[in-house]
Order: C-alpha cells, then sequence, then structure tokens
C-alpha cells in the first residue's frame, strides 16, 4: 500500500463482521496519498448493496472532489 498515490475511497458497513473500522483505519493511514473513509449505517460486508443510497452518494462526493 506505501506505493499507492492515487486518491483513495474506503467504503464500510458500520456493522461489517469481517471488515473492522481499525482494519479501515490502518489502510488510511498505510496509503500515503489522499484517503477518505467512510462507515455506512445499516450496512454489514456488502455496503454497496445494502446501503445503496448513501454508498453510491459517497462516490459520488468523492469522484466530485476529484475533478479540477
Amino acid at each position: 500500500m506505501a506505493r499507492i498515490r492515487c486518491p483513495v475511497l474506503t467504503l464500510r458497513g458500520e456493522d461489517d463482521e469481517y471488515f473492522s473500522s481499525a482494519q479501515n483505519n490502518a489502510i488510511a493511514e498505510a496509503v500515503p496519498g489522499p484517503v477518505e473513509t467512510v462507515e455506512l449505517p445499516r450496512a454489514v460486508h456488502v455496503p454497496h448493496h445494502q446501503a445503496r443510497k448513501a454508498a453510491l452518494a459517497a462516490m459520488a462526493e468523492f469522484v466530485k472532489e476529484l475533478a479540477p
């Protein structure tokens, strides 16, 4: 991960039993480029399905911020 330079968005379901917030934070600390971490309420391990609207909104905002 130390070689990743592009912006990174991590999405995590708030109630994910497999991927902890500590792991999410570890990614943010390990990647030297810009990282945004998002925890989606009412979602577990597949947040882009379980919290589709919130996940799409987070992704759209992330991409929008990248535009010049």
